[in-house]
């Protein structure tokens, strides 16, 4: 079941204390993974359309063999600011 993160004012800086308070959360517990390399996140419908200036799609592609907490913060920091947006996460490693 996908972790939300608080909504947040759009401009508003996202602080530490914010993305703390979520990594206690098993890493990218939010995503459904699509295939080895491939995972998506889907966030709750609230029905509150998704503003103009915000993405309606993330494509994120991870650096190489990066750990995935290290991913996680950064998945966090994203679903934050944009509450309402899709996230598709492409990591990338030598092992694949």
């Amino acid at each position: 079941m996908p972790h939300a993160l608080p909504p947040v004012v759009p401009g508003e800086a996202v602080s530490a204390s914010v993305l703390k308070d979520t990594a206690t959360i098993k890493p990218l517990a939010a995503f459904t993974r699509l295939a080895p390399v491939v995972s998506l996140y889907e966030p709750p419908n609230t029905g509150i359309p998704i503003p103009a200036s915000h993405p309606t799609t993330i494509l994120f592609c991870s650096w190489m063999n990066a750990l995935p907490k290290h991913i996680d913060y950064y998945m966090r920091m994203y679903m934050h600011l944009f509450p309402q947006t899709r996230i598709i996460l492409v990591t990338i490693t030598t092992y694949e």
